[in-house]
């Protein structure tokens, strides 16, 4: 079972921060910090299992309902979302009650804004 707490900042552990976290982890990453890959030509990802003795794992499936969202262009679907606090026995106050959304990845091509002149009168 691994720990989902983040890792200590003032006293780090030996090896990557993160492997305590991480299911792919190797005995490597206990031990030594991971070099950076660059996977695209805008991303790095530092981690041991780009290295070419790292084993080779299988990535994992989305289910049905992930892969139909990614052909959506979901990013995130929040559905009937609540959340209530209760201040006191008689009083509940609903920061969010019933509320629905979805984030649809969209490409922006073009940005416009309003020019204000500035007078400093």
């Amino acid at each position: 079972m691994h720990s989902r707490n983040a890792p200590m900042l003032l006293d780090p552990p030996k090896g990557d921060a993160f492997a305590v976290r991480n299911e792919f982890a190797l005995a490597i990453d206990y031990e030594e910090m991971p070099p950076m890959f660059q996977v695209s030509p805008t991303h790095s990802a530092a981690t041991w299992l780009l290295d070419k003795r790292a084993p080779k794992i299988q990535p994992r499936r989305f289910s049905g309902k992930r892969e139909q969202q990614m052909k959506d262009n979901r990013i995130l679907e929040v559905k009937d979302l609540k959340q209530h606090f209760q201040l006191r026995k008689d009083y509940t106050v609903k920061a969010v009650d019933g509320i629905s959304f979805e984030i649809k990845k969209v490409k922006c091509s073009e940005l416009w804004g309003n020019q204000v002149p500035v007078n400093p009168q």
